[in-house]
């Protein structure tokens, strides 16, 4: 018999109930998001972002969507998307405001490694069928440069022109 069947009969004879875990990870921060099918357009940031400034209301009247269908997550929530996009049924855009590629290297171990998952999970995210993933520079840099802008709309542009309905 082997050692934890053993201890579970120990405990069992103690009158002394053992329960198993559907999600551990809940204990370490894990969250489940459950994402509406209303939800068709998600941004995700390292800042915090004013979901009405004009700017981004250009981006919404521009693929036909409004704030019901829009869905805030910062950066580091990217891991608990991944399931939920991945189970839907539903095709959304993602798009990821990050000036990645400028940032100075850190020499903080914990932020490295975090930047090396959320890297991971860009990755994953590329792979879903059930996704569009737009890379684009922060709201900061975009507000400040016109090719920036510029790009993004470009890359709005082609999937908006390349979405079915």
């Amino acid at each position: 018999m082997p050692a934890l069947l053993r201890y579970q009969q120990s405990l069992k004879t103690l009158g002394i109930q053992t329960w198993s875990m559907k999600r551990p990870n809940v204990f370490l921060g894990e969250v489940a998001i459950a994402l509406e099918n209303s939800i068709q357009l998600i941004f995700l940031s390292e800042e915090i972002m004013d979901m009405n400034t004009p700017f981004l209301n250009d981006i919404l009247t521009s693929l036909n969507l409004t704030h019901a269908n829009l869905a805030y997550f910062p950066i580091n929530k990217l891991s608990h998307l991944i399931l939920p996009i991945q189970e839907s049924k539903q095709h959304r855009l993602v798009v990821l405001f990050n000036d990645q590629q400028n940032e100075a290297v850190e020499d903080d171990i914990e932020e490295l490694m975090l930047k090396g998952e959320i890297s991971s999970y860009i990755n994953e995210l590329k792979q879903l069928k059930q996704c569009h993933l737009i890379e684009t520079n922060t709201l900061k840099t975009l507000y400040a440069s016109t090719m920036a802008k510029r790009n993004l709309w470009r890359q709005l542009t082609k999937y908006a022109n390349n979405k079915t309905i």
